[in-house]
């Protein structure tokens, strides 16, 4: 695939992203990337959501908010039939310019314990286990939290 265009989410854009979040990031859970949670972080300041589309359809988001001193990858979602294309990184790579354009020198986050896909998938692009959050997604779930600091972190801007 030719490099995504990545936009910032248009109101509107938040049923897309709740159901790529149900199916592939939530599945088993009670959702916490509702619709209307989205669509106060894409009005907020302090947050940005972003989005890629083919055509007029989502097909991948990120949400990051920027916190006092690090900034938190709350969401980062790719529709399976678009994975392995390198959206997920160029996405990531997106929300660690945000972060260090707010002055944060710090990206954290969390995944399901089970997860290991995505633990891997973090961890390929410099993210480290930091430690682990008991029951955060649910009384019977963990989470494994990894962070980056992003410092000395290269982009490529092409």
């Amino acid at each position: 695939m030719a490099s995504p265009e990545i936009h910032d989410a248009r109101k509107g854009d938040a049923p897309s992203i709740a159901r790529l979040s149900r199916r592939l990031v939530e599945a088993g859970l009670t959702p916490a990337w509702t619709e209307q949670r989205i669509e106060r972080c894409r009005q907020r300041e302090d947050s940005r959501v972003l989005v890629v589309r083919h055509g007029s359809q989502v097909i991948a988001s990120v949400i990051v908010d920027f916190e006092d001193s690090a900034a938190h990858l709350g969401l980062l979602v790719v529709d399976g039939v678009w994975q392995r294309r390198g959206l997920g990184r160029q996405l990531l790579e997106a929300a660690e310019r945000l972060a260090r354009a707010a002055g944060l020198p710090r990206m954290v986050l969390e995944v399901r314990d089970g997860n290991a896909g995505g633990r891997a998938f973090y961890q390929s692009h410099g993210y480290q286990e930091t430690g682990v959050v008991a029951r955060y997604y649910g009384p019977t779930e963990n989470a494994i939290r990894l962070a980056r600091e992003l410092k000395d972190v290269a982009f490529n801007h092409s």
